[in-house]
């Protein structure tokens, strides 16, 4: 009965209908790795910090808590060539990940359309939207911009994983006229240092980020004016606490 049994297993095993010991423990492998590489979830790297204490950047966002999402001067190749070989890469995606807000994980990298010009951008999931229940909220990581998407508006195919966000967290040390931040208000600020180039001179730093700074601005008429200053003198804002503490 052995011999038989071990004659028909070759058999099997020979003509591809059945696996020997080897092949099955091969295949289990492969599976385990399968696996691991399908649910492994990847991150953009973080920004990079600014090599001194004075540099020149732009604002490319401004959130609900004035915070100015800055990127360096320094850093504009790498902005071309992220945009130049995401749009060609996405240009030849047809299929959209699909996945719905509680498959994606918060910090997972992502690209995402921005619906306003309908182009492809880096992002990163911040979690579950709240205006609708499949609605995604994201945050374009080198703009700072954060908006709730559509799951069929954000794919998981990345490209340049190699370089860093190229925005990060500056703050003044402001605070609100008033109760808290008004829509009007922000969008005032952010009108005023839009588009500029600015320079800025670190004060204090965060975890590392944000980084509190004083910020330096050439007006149209050629004049450079401190940036908190002009916001408190029109009443924008009000002086902070830091430089109190710091004191």
């Amino acid at each position: 009965k052995e011999e038989t049994d071990y004659f028909v297993n070759d058999i099997l095993v020979e003509y591809g209908l059945a696996m020997s010991g080897e092949q099955k423990r091969k295949a289990e492998a492969m599976l385990r790795k399968f696996h691991k590489t399908s649910t492994e979830v990847c991150y953009w790297p973080k920004p990079k910090m600014p090599t001194t204490e004075q540099f020149q950047g732009k604002v490319m966002w401004l959130d609900w808590t004035c915070t100015l999402h800055v990127t360096l001067e320094e850093w504009s190749k790498d902005r071309e060539n992220v945009s130049t070989e995401l749009q060609a890469h996405m240009m030849f995606t047809h299929e959209i990940s699909g996945q719905s807000a509680d498959q994606w994980r918060p910090g997972q990298a992502v690209v995402a359309i921005y619906p306003p010009d309908q182009q492809w951008y880096r992002a990163e999931v911040v979690g579950p939207g709240v205006k609708c229940d499949q609605a995604v909220k994201i945050r374009y990581v080198d703009f700072g911009q954060e908006v709730e998407l559509d799951p069929s508006l954000i794919c998981d195919r990345l490209v340049v994983k190699e370089i860093p966000q190229l925005s990060f967290p500056v703050q003044l040390d402001i605070r609100p006229p008033g109760d808290g931040w008004q829509t009007e208000t922000l969008t005032s600020i952010h009108q005023i240092v839009e588009g500029k180039l600015l320079q800025f001179q670190t004060k204090f730093y965060g975890n590392p980020f944000p980084l509190v700074c004083k910020i330096m601005m050439e007006t149209d008429d050629g004049h450079t004016v401190d940036v908190e200053n002009m916001l408190i003198e029109n009443g924008y804002a009000k002086k902070g606490f830091r430089e109190r503490m710091r004191l």
